[in-house]
């Protein structure tokens, strides 16, 4: 998986098989920061951040999707930094992403059901719901003192 064609061919599948109005990416797995996303178990290799950015520019053109993502997420380790900020900026509005090591337990996907009752709201909002979701989890999981999360507009 460690592969940029693997990311754009996802981008591409996802966007041309369910289209929508808005659409967000979110990885999984292990990060880097700097150094990149995700551990391919059968090569060893990460996908740094050239690449990621390279899967996400050519899965868009694929889509013949002209507009930025409206969210991309890393639920993963030590991922908000500058460097992966400025890797999604053009390809995204929003990115939510952790500072620090994340628990095992990772992100509360229930948080989705924002957009049962919410269709229209912003991704700002989505990336909230995701975030509070995380740290109610935490709470829960009692890894509260370990958490960190961000949602940062790359818009500006």
């Amino acid at each position: 998986m460690a592969d940029p064609a693997t990311l754009s061919a996802f981008v591409t599948w996802g966007i041309t098989t369910y289209p929508a109005d808005r659409t967000a990416v979110v990885f999984w797995d292990h990060g880097g920061g700097w150094t990149g996303f995700g551990n391919d178990e059968s090569s060893g290799q990460l996908l740094n951040l050239t690449q990621i950015e390279q899967g996400l520019k050519q899965g868009l053109a694929g889509a013949n999707n002209a507009k930025p993502l409206a969210l991309v997420g890393f639920d993963a380790c030590l991922m908000a930094s500058y460097d992966v900020g400025q890797t999604v900026r053009d390809y995204a509005k929003v990115l939510v992403a952790s500072e620090e090591v994340e628990p095992g337990h990772g992100w509360n996907y229930d948080s989705l059901t924002l957009l049962d009752s919410a269709p229209q709201a912003p991704a700002r909002d989505l990336g909230e719901a995701l975030m509070e979701g995380f740290f109610a989890q935490a709470i829960d999981q009692q890894t509260q003192a370990d958490v960190t999360l961000s949602v940062a507009d790359l818009t500006t």
